[in-house]
């Protein structure tokens, strides 16, 4: 009967001191950290966000925001060209699932014809 006592009264406060533990971690009050509004205007500067389309071959890039015309491309030098030209890091964020793909393995294979040529 005492064992069963001791069992419970152990259970129980590894129960309390594990709970205390999760919640302690988790629902700490903690403020929000803002970014600095200064930083985020550079990095949006930085970055030119784009949908690409092919047709017939012919990457076209398109800004996200404005649906403008940014560039036009067969290889991953044109791409770099087109980022160049604008200044700013091109990043291909929407298009079909297949294109990005094909996007991908394009530029992964310059970067690292690239490097072995360095």
């Amino acid at each position: 009967m005492l064992d069963i006592l001791v069992q419970g009264i152990l259970f129980g406060f590894f129960g309390f001191i594990f709970v205390y533990i999760i919640f302690g971690f988790l629902g700490r009050d903690s403020e929000p950290t803002n970014a600095d509004p200064d930083i985020v205007a550079q990095i949006e500067q930085a970055l030119l966000l784009c949908r690409a389309e092919n047709v017939d071959g012919t990457y076209f890039l398109y800004e996200l925001g404005s649906d403008a015309f940014v560039g036009q491309g067969n290889t991953a030098e044109d791409f770099v060209e087109i980022s160049d030209r604008h200044q700013r890091y091109v990043i291909i964020m929407d298009g079909d699932r297949e294109l990005l793909d094909e996007l991908e393995h394009r530029t992964v294979e310059y970067y690292s014809e690239s490097q072995e040529k360095s």
